[in-house]
């Protein structure tokens, strides 16, 4: 019995899929002169494409009001209910207006959702087009700019109230989260940092007693190596690769919680996701660079020494000697009085383009990618800054 009404169910809807695509057909004029028509046949995805094309030969030049009638509408799926309301519209481009008359309750549900959601889709913001010459490109680019500048002010003006909340509320600062996020930036990152300054010193004292042994100073690369690393190598170098690990490790993560909606989870809940999200990873990267540039200074002398031992036979004693006399403290300081700007530039950068990522894994990569360029780059433009004005002050 059950197969008998399993067969007879699926020989309907053959029956119905295998009417034809549906129409308008037209009805005598209503007592009041509006234009009547009656919607019959298979309005589905199976004839969507028929009906599209048949839309425009649907719409009668004159009336200034039609009426649709649905009661005879063999189906009505959510494509034919988008076919009926863009035919609606395209009668109201014209100033024609649509009324549906005797609709069965679930078509008239299903067409006020259709209704609503193109109502949203036609807010949406409309796709920009390319521009077309190089003024519209700079103009665009120079938009983009400020937009950026504003939204990174706006985040550091966040962070900057969370921080006062915190020295006023020590109880709403949540250290576990800062020790988490300062090992994770900090301590995992010691090893290829060392690695990286050890390698970088030793290449560049190598080549500099190289070049300087043609005027017989080659011992002068120990003055090279320790002003040009504790002033403006050693940091910069480290928080190059801050950047590329860790500013790029936060962008996917806010990135990945805003996809997850989870950012608007703990709004609402009632937790700010700057204190919660923002504020501890910022305020980590800001004390684990200082230290992180102090290793890698270190790290590159002990490199340098080394290769000079190598290459020209160079004594402990006379590279920690010259190295004492051409760096003065305030060389080793200017560098690390660096890293903090650093480390804030690149975590408002990185959670700038987080807090962009929209709904998809390409938008997730593609942000990911733009932080660490634009956080590279200013970090090289903060180096040029402070150097320019420790040269104006002579230090």
């Amino acid at each position: 019995m059950l197969a008998f009404r399993s067969y007879v169910y699926m020989r309907a809807m053959d029956a119905l899929v295998e009417q034809t695509a549906g129409t308008l057909a037209e009805s005598a004029p209503l007592a009041d002169g509006t234009q009547a028509y009656r919607a019959v046949g298979c309005w589905s995805i199976r004839h969507a494409n028929t009906i599209y094309e048949a839309l425009p030969k649907m719409i009668a030049a004159g009336p200034k009001k039609v009426a649709i009638d649905l009661k005879d509408l063999a189906i009505l799926d959510t494509s034919g209910a988008w076919l009926l309301c863009t035919l609606r519209n395209q009668y109201a481009a014209r100033g024609v207006h649509v009324d549906f008359i005797e609709p069965r309750e679930e078509h008239t549900v299903l067409l006020e959702r259709i209704a609503r959601a193109s109502e949203a889709v036609g807010d949406l913001e409309p796709v920009r087009t390319k521009p077309e010459s190089v003024l519209d490109r700079v103009a665009e680019s120079l938009k983009d700019g400020i937009d950026e500048v504003k939204r990174i002010l706006s985040l550091l003006g966040a962070l900057v109230s969370a921080f006062a909340k915190a020295l006023v509320v020590p109880a709403r600062f949540r250290f576990p989260a800062l020790v988490t996020h300062m090992m994770r930036t900090g301590l995992t990152a010691v090893p290829i940092i060392t690695l990286m300054s050890f390698v970088i010193g030793a290449i560049i004292a190598q080549q500099g007693a190289y070049q300087l042994s043609f005027f017989g100073a080659d011992v002068m690369a120990v003055d090279f190596v320790a002003v040009l690393v504790t002033r403006n190598l050693g940091v910069l170098l480290t928080a190059i690769m801050v950047a590329g690990r860790s500013g790029s490790a936060y962008t996917a993560e806010i990135g990945s919680m805003k996809m997850r909606e989870e950012i608007d989870a703990l709004k609402v809940i009632g937790l700010d996701p700057v204190d919660v999200l923002l504020f501890p990873r910022i305020m980590a990267l800001v004390l684990v660079l200082p230290l992180l540039t102090v290793i890698a200074d270190f790290a590159a002398l002990v490199g340098a020494q080394l290769a000079l031992w190598i290459y020209i036979d160079m004594s402990w004693q006379v590279f920690l000697e010259r190295a004492r006399d051409v760096t003065p403290l305030s060389y080793f300081m200017l560098g690390v009085v660096k890293a903090p700007f650093m480390a804030l530039i690149i975590g408002l950068i990185a959670m700038s383009e987080g807090l962009k990522v929209a709904g998809s894994s390409e938008s997730l990569s593609r942000h990911t990618t733009i932080a660490v360029v634009k956080s590279i780059f200013m970090v090289i433009v903060v180096d040029g800054i402070f150097a320019v004005i420790s040269a104006n002050l002579d230090t």
